[in-house]
C-alpha cells in the first residue's frame, strides 16, 4: 500500500518487473480497439487505413533496458515511445489523419476519467 506523500520509489509496495506486469493487462479491453476499428471502417474511404492499439503507461517507471512490446493486439509503451511512433513518417497524409480524428469524434463517446 502506498503511503500518502510518498513517491512510487519511496513506496513500500512491491512492484513486479514491467514485462511480468503485462499479464495483468486486461486483454478484454480489446473491445476498445474493436470499437475504433468499427468507427473508422464505417467510412468506406478509410477501409485500407492500418489501425493498431496502444497501451501507454504515463506514470510508469521504465528502465533503460525496457522496450515497448505487444500484448494481444495492443502495443504496450511509455509516452516517449508512443510520441516517437506517432511522429514517424507513414502512409497517411495529414488530411487523412484529420478525417480519421473527425470520424472517431463523431462515432465514439467522450472518454471518462476513472
Amino acid at each position: 500500500m502506498r503511503r500518502p506523500g510518498r513517491s512510487r520509489r519511496e513506496s513500500l509496495e512491491p512492484r513486479p518487473p514491467l514485462k511480468e506486469s503485462a499479464a495483468l493487462i486486461d486483454v478484454s479491453s480489446e473491445h476498445q480497439l474493436d470499437a475504433v476499428i468499427a468507427a473508422v471502417r464505417s467510412d468506406q474511404s478509410l477501409n485500407d487505413v492500418p489501425i493498431f492499439g496502444a497501451r501507454c503507461f504515463v506514470e510508469s517507471e521504465w528502465g533503460l533496458t525496457d522496450f515497448p512490446f505487444n500484448v494481444g493486439k495492443a502495443w504496450v509503451c511509455f509516452p516517449g515511445a508512443l510520441r516517437k511512433a506517432l511522429k514517424k513518417k507513414g502512409p497517411l497524409t495529414r488530411e487523412t489523419m484529420e478525417h480519421i480524428a473527425r470520424r472517431l469524434d463523431l462515432s465514439l463517446p467522450p472518454a471518462v476519467r476513472t
